[in-house]
């Protein structure tokens, strides 16, 4: 087979069993690859978007300070309309991936820890190896989603500061309240969400890894 299995009461080596089992896998595995694969890519490049619009609307708050008091309000507005379509693009991500990235969160956690487990009881050097590098490709995907996923939730958080640093004490009642607004639209960041609830980033990553360590070594001391 090209993958290993098991399933209990079923022999995989008998006929027509291991015919079956051989032709799905065969199948399945380069379709999963050709699917996943772009879909990561994919998702990564909308949020390295998202963040670059965060990253403009911060390099415009703060050239503000060079532009004449009478234009300063019309190029806050703009600011403000920028920041409603990025909250639009990212609602939209959210739509289309939250529950995937659901998926997603429950089966990287459930191959991480049969993995580990996997280093426990693998008879070769060779089956050792294989493990580990699977790990090693598994786990940099997610890091690299994750990561971008972070940097979005704080870029979008750093628009409020740069809103903050212009001179708006300098400015007219009216456009202080429109900064005001910006600011306040600000400090809720912006977050790819895993099953519409929880925000992806670094600190969710950690909480999962640590609850992967929890069940591996509970595993390995049953195991023992």
């Amino acid at each position: 087979l090209p993958y290993g299995m098991y399933i209990p009461g079923i022999d995989k080596y008998a006929s027509p069993a291991y015919e079956v089992f051989f032709v799905v896998q065969v199948i399945m595995a380069p379709m999963g690859c050709c699917m996943y694969i772009p879909y990561t890519n994919l998702i990564v490049t909308f949020t390295l978007f998202a963040i670059l619009m965060c990253q403009v609307l911060q390099h415009k708050l703060r050239t503000l300070r060079q532009l004449p008091g009478i234009r300063v309000r019309d190029e806050i507005i703009w600011c403000i309309r920028y920041q409603i379509k990025l909250a639009g693009l990212v609602d939209a991500m959210n739509e289309l991936t939250t529950h995937l990235h659901l998926v997603e969160f429950l089966c990287f956690g459930a191959m991480l820890c049969v993995l580990l487990f996997s280093l426990i009881i693998a008879p070769t050097i060779i089956q050792f190896i294989i493990v580990i590098f699977y790990m090693i490709m598994i786990f940099s995907n997610t890091v690299v989603l994750y990561y971008v996923a972070n940097e979005l939730y704080f870029q979008s958080f750093y628009v409020s500061i740069a809103a903050y640093e212009i001179n708006w004490m300098d400015l007219d009642i009216e456009t202080q309240k429109v900064v005001k607004f910006l600011i306040m639209r600000s400090q809720k960041p912006l977050a790819v969400l895993v099953g519409g609830v929880y925000p992806m980033n670094l600190k969710m990553l950690q909480s999962l890894l640590n609850v992967i360590y929890s069940f591996f070594t509970l595993l390995r001391r049953v195991y023992g």
